[in-house]
């Protein structure tokens, strides 16, 4: 499992970077539930966009020629491939996935039934195929954070398996207990509970690689048990439910073969996070996505049996929003998942955003295999799968500092995975950072705007960046429609709206004051490039409104987040600030008000440096003050 970056997603709301720690923030945004007007933008400010020439119309940096930049971006894909083969053929203690020409044939008829099952589904949620795949159910949520009725769709998040006839648990109580014998004696041998994978809480988390434990029992018969887990249950149950994705990319049950790239038996201890002093999120996990292809979970103790309290797998795909009809998402698809008991398994796509729930009391220990693909037979040159060459391209580009070879990456990632948010996501992020250069109060540029001898912004610059800010809006809009219920896409949906009316209202002031001062020749030429910023007043109403609307979005999820104790790179603080900006340039200065008030929430600071604490408090009482005169003023009007 690929190390998580740490990195909170924001970079400032002010000149100073305004960054909650991983799992700081609190709750805020309950009071704040105005119902606003659906009003979409016009066209006339949000104009398709056209990806086709994106390669040369995002950069204003020097670009390479368009032969180096091809061989540059081959090499990039090769790397990424050269990490794929690395990690799916390292681990050859365990069995790699066996297909005769029999069972081959049998997965192909499998594939045709489910793709008729997609086509004409069937009420039963258990799955209807060969009887050597134990049987299982889909754990289901809505695929829209505005879904209102019966008619929007469900998406598929995770499978769990069940008893059914012959089937019982994957595993049974004797190979459970070996296993967790084995994890004991190897962290009592170590005097270690860490591994290679870094754990956000090591106070009250402990892990160690499967590997490990194999190479240590000498008598063979660990190594024996999870083969025969793999061979026999767990591979084909991942064909069975995840086949349509094991194969996209031109990957075929022929030329490729499931495989283990990294195993871990995982202990949360509840008792001791109960005894700390961050008992809210210790003994959890939060909120990711894992490498790999299929993320498989198998319970090695009993939450039935009151072995531990809390705990499971939350997924932020299982949420509703506030105003969604039950029945779209009923029990048991409630957002915290877990196995149905020992031995048995709760496994998802390694796209599904999730978390580690926090284990309150007791302690609680799972097996956990990260599957990939490897090709077949070994040696054959193989292209990654499209999830894994996405996710390895994301997490080159959030370490790449010049915007040009971070969109690459990120258009390549989506050339993988078109329906990837969290890829759009970046992106939009990305494009925001360059479009907010001395753009107000928004995200932090890399650079300031050049000005002109009058210092003023240069319209040239300006347009620039509203067309960087366009486009952001384009991938942001993307994103929540792949990932609706990830708070950090809507907020920053939310600054990119403000931005957009900063930057056209700001331009468009400039350019009429330039007009008034220049000569009668200038006018005509400051006058026809002004008109390319004008921003009518009831178009930034509708911009503000649907920024308003993405901070609600955003500040309700965060609440959700915070209900379930899961832990986040949530930047609460950026949300609030920003939401209260626009709620007072809308002049609804009551509920600015109380939207600044949620900063004074302890949870909301926690994790802020001194200086960003500072910064926003400062920013806070200007706001306030701001607020308070013109309620004062509006009073003393009605006199």
């Amino acid at each position: 499992k690929v190390p998580r970056p740490r990195a909170s997603t924001s970079l400032a709301l002010f000149t100073t970077t305004a960054s909650s720690s991983l799992g700081g923030g609190g709750g805020g945004g309950e009071q704040i539930t105005q119902n606003l007007d659906e009003d979409e933008p016009t066209n006339s400010l949000f104009s398709p966009i056209d990806e086709a020439d994106s390669s040369s119309n995002y950069y204003d940096e020097q670009m390479l020629h368009k032969e180096e930049k091809e061989d540059w971006k081959n090499n990039l894909v090769k790397w990424v491939d050269d990490i794929h083969r690395q990690s799916s053929t390292k681990c050859h203690c365990y069995a790699i996935e066996e297909i005769n020409q029999q069972q081959r044939q049998r997965q192909e008829k499998e594939e045709e039934q489910k793709q008729q099952d997609r086509d004409f589904p069937s009420p039963s949620r258990t799955n209807k195929y060969h009887d050597a795949v134990p049987p299982f159910e889909w754990v289901e949520g809505i695929s829209s954070l505005d879904a209102k009725s019966e008619k929007d769709t469900t998406k598929k998040i995770a499978i769990r398996t069940i008893n059914e006839k012959d089937h019982g648990p994957l595993l049974d109580i004797s190979s459970v207990n070996s296993i967790r014998h084995a994890a004991q004696k190897f962290w009592d041998i170590t005097n270690t509970t860490s591994s290679r994978f870094t754990l956000q809480f090591d106070q009250t988390n402990s892990e160690c690689h499967l590997e490990d434990l194999i190479v240590l029992d000498e008598t063979g018969q660990l190594k024996s048990t999870i083969d025969n887990l793999l061979q026999n249950k767990i591979y084909p149950l991942v064909r069975a439910a995840f086949g349509k994705e094991l194969n996209a990319g031109g990957a075929t049950t022929a030329g490729t073969r499931l495989c283990v790239y990294d195993s871990l038996v995982i202990r949360y201890d509840g008792n001791k996070a109960s005894a700390g002093d961050q008992q809210y999120y210790s003994a959890s996990q939060p909120l990711h996505r894992d490498g790999g292809i299929v993320s498989v979970n198998i319970a090695l103790n009993s939450f039935e049996d009151g072995d531990f309290e809390g705990g499971g797998t939350f997924f932020e795909g299982l949420l509703a929003s506030s105003h969604s009809p039950a029945h779209l998402n009923p029990p048991p698809h409630h957002p915290i998942i877990r196995p149905l008991g020992v031995g048995h398994a709760l496994a998802h796509l390694s796209t599904e955003r999730h978390a580690g729930a926090p284990t309150r009391s007791g302690i609680r220990e799972i097996l956990v295999f990260f599957l990939t693909l490897r090709p077949y037979p070994y040696g054959v040159p193989q292209r990654a799968p499209p999830i894994e060459r996405a996710f390895h391209l994301k997490l080159a580009a959030k370490e790449m500092v010049q915007l040009s070879s971070a969109l690459t990456c990120l258009d390549l990632a989506l050339n993988e995975s078109p329906m990837d948010g969290e890829a759009h996501f970046w992106k939009g992020f990305r494009l925001l950072q360059q479009g907010g250069k001395g753009g107000g109060r928004g995200v932090e540029g890399e650079g300031k705007n050049k000005k002109n001898d009058n210092n003023e912004e240069n319209p040239t610059t300006s347009n620039h960046n509203c067309n960087y800010i366009h486009k952001s809006i384009h991938h942001l809009q993307k994103a929540q429609e792949c990932s609706p219920f990830d708070a950090r896409i809507h907020c920053f949906a939310g600054i990119a709206y403000k931005q957009m009316v900063d930057l056209k209202y700001k331009d468009s002031k400039s350019s009429s004051s330039s007009s008034s001062s220049s000569s009668s020749s200038s006018s005509s030429s400051s006058s026809s490039s002004s008109s390319s910023f004008e921003i009518s007043h009831a178009d930034r109403m509708i911009l503000q409104k649907q920024s308003v609307k993405c901070f609600q979005n955003a500040l309700y999820l965060h609440n959700q987040y915070q209900k379930y104790g899961i832990s986040s790179d949530f930047d609460v603080a950026l949300a609030i600030m920003s939401f209260s900006e626009v709620l007072a340039r809308l002049e609804q200065y009551e509920q600015a008000l109380e939207s600044i008030a949620l900063l004074q929430d302890t949870k909301t600071q926690q994790g802020l440096k001194e200086e960003v604490l500072e910064h926003v408090n400062k920013h806070a009482s200007e706001l306030t003050r701001y607020c308070k005169d013109n309620l004062r003023q509006r009073s003393l009007s009605h006199l």
